[in-house]
């Protein structure tokens, strides 16, 4: 059984930002989920502070 967790609104922020959207495709599964990792691993390493990842698959 999980537990419900009482969250208190006590704290906001926000920053500037982009946004972006990108479709990948592939012949084969395999390849379209090694190209979506890396796609969404690699901006994190190289940029600094980034966040990115897979929002759909179509």
């Amino acid at each position: 059984m999980v537990k419900k967790t009482e969250i208190e609104d006590t704290y906001a922020e926000a920053f500037d930002g982009l946004f972006c959207r990108i479709i990948v495709t592939a012949d084969d599964a395999e390849t379209l989920q090694k190209a979506a990792e890396d796609a969404t691993a690699t901006p994190s390493i190289v940029v600094g502070r980034v966040e990115s990842g897979i929002e759909k698959w179509l």
